[in-house]
This record gives C-alpha cells, structure tokens and sequence, in this order.
C-alpha cells in the first residue's frame, strides 16, 4: 500500500516541489494566507511536511487562528517515522491541551485522518478494475470500440 502511495506521489512529484516551494516562499514573505492554501492543498493528498507545517501554522496563529486542537490535529496526521521531530512536537502540544480540549483534538485528528491519512489517498488514487465497474448481471462483452475515420467533410471553400 505505501509503496503505491510512493509511486503516485512520486509521478506527482515536479509539481509537487513547485507547490512546496511556493508555498514556503509565500511563508518566508510573511503571506500566510497564501502559504496556508498552499500547504493545505499539499497536505490532503499526503504531503507529511506540509501537514506539519499547517500544524505549527495552527500553533502560531499565521494565516489562520491559533487553535491547539488543530495544530494537534494536523501534527498527529503527519506523523512518520523518518521525522521523529514531528512526534516530539505532538507531545508537547499534547501537554498543553486539558483533558476536554485533548478529547477534541483526537476527534479532529480522526476526521483528518478519514480524510486525508494514507488510507483514503491510496483509495482515491487506486486505479479503478474495469472488471469493478462491469454491471455484475450483464453478459460478459471484451470487444473492442473502434472508430473508423472516414474522409473529412471539408466546407466548399476550402476544397
């Protein structure tokens, strides 16, 4: 499964870096509003580093309200064991959250995760089995459609 998701991120991946980039340029230029859109379009289709990044977005309040719970949130669905900082940083957010606020950043932290976590983007980018979208009862029909080209129908003028 994640080598799929390697695979369809990395046939992703020239834009990608272009997104990124403008993204952190954007950031750098004290743009965040730009910087967050960017980043969260990054994020939902797995980036784990602009995952993080809206997190600490959320944590300082740049380009968006300062909210904890979605900086936990975002921080845990980045999470990825090439990048222990992230963990770290989870923790220490956790740390300042109460037990309420706590309960509600796990909750958004599942919502994210249905939506954005690895899961759902190996579901979105699987290519589909012709054999999934046959109707069941129909009679099995493998032939080919073939358009044939006849000569064009050139207007008058052009003759």
């Amino acid at each position: 499964m994640k080598k799929l998701l390697v695979l369809a991120l990395l046939f992703f991946s020239q834009s990608v870096i272009a997104d990124f980039t403008s993204a952190s340029v954007a950031y750098e230029n004290e743009d965040y509003a730009q910087a967050y859109t960017e980043f969260k379009q990054l994020a939902i289709i797995g980036n784990k580093r602009a995952q993080y990044n809206l997190a600490i977005m959320h944590l300082r309040g740049q380009g968006v309200a300062k909210d904890l719970t979605d900086a936990y949130a975002w921080v845990k669905l980045s999470q990825t064991t090439e990048r222990p900082k992230y963990y770290r940083t989870m923790k220490r957010i956790e740390e300042r959250l109460s037990v309420d606020e706590l309960k509600l950043a796990e909750d958004k932290a599942n919502t994210l995760q249905s939506n954005y976590g690895e899961g759902q983007i190996y579901t979105s980018l699987s290519p589909i089995l012709q054999a999934d979208m046959d109707d069941k009862n129909s009679e099995d029909d493998y032939s080919l459609e073939i358009v044939k080209r006849g000569q064009p129908q050139w207007p008058v003028k052009l003759r």
